[in-house]
């Protein structure tokens, strides 16, 4: 499962990043994925373990030096390129009534990066 690449994160310090601005910060515990999340356990500073659930991205990859997890929540990422899926899925989005309660992700890649060396 794609997901696994996070066991390399696991005990390590790391930085959750959206928008270019740290949203969580501590000590990566465990990580479970359950339905359609994946809930991250982290240490904080303050040594309090707090739960961060993040919906399961269509596509998760980490950078070559392994210091850096991607989130990918981009549309043309589920349309796996094809331009006519592209479009069918941004109409769907889009100009659906409940457009108002997409995830503040769609469109959008997450980072979990870490300056720990495996």
């Amino acid at each position: 499962m794609k997901q696994a690449i996070l066991d390399n994160f696991l005990q390590k310090n790391i930085d959750v990043i959206f928008n270019r601005k740290i949203i969580r910060k501590g000590k990566l515990i465990l990580y479970t994925a359950k339905d359609f999340y994946i809930s991250l356990i982290i240490k904080t500073t303050k040594d309090i373990n707090k739960t961060f659930d993040i919906p399961y991205p269509f596509d998760m990859y980490m950078d070559d030096d392994e210091s850096e997890i991607f989130l990918d929540y981009r549309l043309e990422v589920l349309a796996l390129g094809n331009e006519k899926k592209l479009d069918i899925l941004q109409k769907a989005v889009y100009n659906s009534s409940k457009a108002s309660n997409t995830s503040k992700y769609l469109n959008n890649i997450l980072y979990i990066k870490t300056q720990e060396r495996s």
